[in-house]
């Protein structure tokens, strides 16, 4: 939370003089507010917005297609409180400071900002969500040939599912529902990992 009594008190005009930068003057305008409680407010949902149309333009995808679309967000989010801590100081050490913070968090944020979950990519967690199904089963049933899984490897294959499979496959950036379904799989995948042992002994 920030005290922005001063910054209520400048006018537009004086924001555009401070920051000779459409973008900049455009983030002020959109996503900053000054409420009756002195705090220091940001439109997340224009925020949002902001960021997807820009990210489409440059990239031909959306915010969610990026590796790691919440970073993207913190870091615009701390773009704006630090552009906002410089109409708050008028002294030249930190600006200085508050500046160099700026210029770090944007060189972050252009990298955030291209590296987009490709194709490849999102085949490669599919590959991978298969080859260790296969691990699974293997390790469950003790069918690797020539020896005798330990009982400590057959667990194993039971948290499988959990430790590597559903990961894998939330990775890739599937579609809302199909993510939804994985997020409830990935709850009660543990339960059954606890409670298939139990069920599939062998009666003595």
């Amino acid at each position: 939370v920030y005290n922005v009594q001063s910054f209520k008190q400048l006018n537009i005009n004086s924001c555009k003089k401070i920051y000779n930068n459409k973008q900049i003057n455009r983030q002020f305008n959109t996503f900053i507010k000054s409420t009756t409680t002195n705090e220091f407010v940001v439109d997340e949902e224009a925020l949002i917005k902001r960021i997807n149309e820009e990210i489409y333009a440059q990239n031909g995808v959306e915010l969610e297609d990026l590796i790691n679309p919440s970073k993207v967000v913190n870091l615009e989010r701390d773009i704006l409180r630090l552009e906002n801590d410089l109409t708050l100081t008028s002294s030249q050490t930190e600006i200085t400071k508050i500046n160099n913070k700026i210029d770090d968090k944007r060189s972050k944020l252009a990298i955030e900002k291209r590296a987009v979950m490709r194709g490849w990519l999102k085949n490669l967690f599919v590959i991978q969500s298969f080859l260790a199904i296969g691990a699974s089963l293997v390790m469950v049933y003790d069918v690797y040939p020539g020896m005798n899984l330990p009982l400590s490897i057959k667990v194993l294959g039971f948290w499988m599912w959990w430790l590597f499979i559903i990961p894998s496959l939330r990775a890739r950036k599937p579609s809302a529902a199909e993510k939804e379904a994985l997020n409830i799989a990935f709850l009660l995948s543990p339960l059954a990992s606890v409670a298939m042992p139990v069920i599939t002994r062998d009666v003595v």
